[in-house]
């Protein structure tokens, strides 16, 4: 099962890049905290996705060599 954030079109690119980072880049803690935690990856948020990405999480990915549609 996956779990999928959804934002509005008119959220900030910082803002939505900001919240993209804090959740990959403390996957660690994520995983002490929950054993769901192991499951979450870029690769995995990122694959099988029909919504278009906002453009601020797609510019996270982008830094992180993961291409996502963004429209």
């Amino acid at each position: 099962v996956k779990a999928t954030l959804i934002v509005s079109a008119s959220a900030s690119e910082e803002d939505v890049y900001n919240l993209t980072k804090a959740i990959f880049d403390n996957i660690d803690a994520i995983k002490a905290e929950n054993g769901k935690g192991a499951e979450l990856s870029i690769e995995n948020a990122t694959s099988g996705m029909t919504a278009p990405f906002h453009a601020g999480a797609a510019k996270y990915f982008k830094e992180h060599n993961v291409e996502v549609k963004t429209n």
